[in-house]
Order: structure tokens, then C-alpha cells, then sequence
């Protein structure tokens, strides 16, 4: 993954996160991964498009990153990060511990 689409990806979280959609974004996206090449493809055909409404660089560099393998796993983790942060967990953990 380039820096580029590492951005893009942080951005996209962020994103989904301000509305709070990190799980209904996660179950989408676990749903639509057996899909991921074909979506990524069907991205690059409606860019004319999109490109009206949208920024055309930014929806091209997301379809060329979804065309990776191991992409839905990566917003997932990214996702799943956000939502569940390791420091709240072991917060969570601690607090349970202690009379």
C-alpha cells in the first residue's frame, strides 16, 4: 500500500467513524469480500461519473486500492482499531480486576 492510499484509507475511517458507522461498515464490508476485485472494476467503469459529484483522484486511488488483495481486511483492522482501541480494552480489563 503506497502512502498515498494509506491516506486515503485513514481518511475513508475517519470518516466512517465521525458518523459512527464502524460496525455497519464492517459487516458491509465483510459481506461484500468474496466481491472486492469485481467492485474495484465496476469503480473504474462509473469514474466518469462519479467525477462530476466527487473528487475523480481520490475515488481512482480507492478502486485502485480495493483491487489489492487483502484490501477489505485492511479497512476492517483499521475499522475494528478505531471502534475497540487496544488502550480502552486493556482499560476495560483492569477495571474489572480490581475489587
Amino acid at each position: 500500500m503506497t502512502p498515498a492510499q494509506q491516506a486515503l484509507v485513514e481518511r475513508l475511517c475517519l470518516a466512517i467513524e465521525a458518523r459512527g458507522m464502524q460496525l455497519p461498515a464492517m459487516m458491509f464490508l465483510e459481506s461484500v469480500r468474496p466481491m472486492n476485485y469485481l467492485t474495484a472494476q465496476s469503480m473504474h467503469f462509473f469514474t466518469p461519473f462519479v467525477a462530476a459529484l466527487a473528487d475523480p483522484a481520490a475515488y481512482q486511488a480507492i478502486a485502485e486500492f480495493l483491487e489489492q488483495p487483502g484490501a477489505v481486511e485492511i479497512l476492517c483492522h483499521r475499522l475494528e482499531h478505531k471502534k475497540f482501541p487496544e488502550h480502552a480494552v486493556i482499560n476495560t480489563l483492569e477495571s474489572r480486576d480490581t475489587p
